[in-house]
């Protein structure tokens, strides 16, 4: 933990369960990789390729993923508490059971993302988020009809 990984390629790898808590990760390739059971508290992933990537039962409280690029990953289980997805890019990602309520989607793209499932989420999460009406939300209670 607290390692400097700047611009590391562990695209596809299998880090499940590694404890990545602080370490500095930005512009790191970790495309494919399967980021289950690991934990990542604190840790810096700015402009980090995360495509495709499997975050379930991860850990990320207070992780840093500004301008990330998270395309089409799931976050299942996920603690998202205070994550910053400030600018990403998070187009068809899913957030299934994973907490939301403290995470910012400043200016993040959330063209198909997947809230639907997501535990703690309103609608002013996504409110300076770019593509909100692409995006995937709860219904509000009694929904349209």
């Amino acid at each position: 933990s607290g390692c400097g990984l700047l611009g590391a390629r562990l695209a596809g790898g299998k880090l499940r369960g590694t404890v990545f808590d602080s370490a500095y990760l930005a512009e790191a390739t970790m495309n494919e990789a399967d980021l289950s059971f690991a934990r990542l508290n604190g840790a810096v992933l700015r402009r980090a390729s995360l495509e495709e990537a499997t975050f379930r039962q991860t850990d990320l409280t207070g992780s840093d993923l500004t301008a990330a690029k998270l395309n089409g990953s799931l976050f299942s289980q996920a603690n998202l508490s205070h994550t910053n997805f400030t600018s990403s890019s998070l187009r068809d990602v899913r957030f299934v059971q994973s907490d939301v309520s403290t995470a910012t989607f400043h200016n993040a793209d959330v063209a198909g993302a997947d809230f639907t499932r997501a535990f703690g989420f309103s609608e002013s999460l996504l409110r300076t988020a770019r593509n909100s009406a692409q995006a995937l939300v709860p219904q509000s209670p009694g929904g349209p009809k």
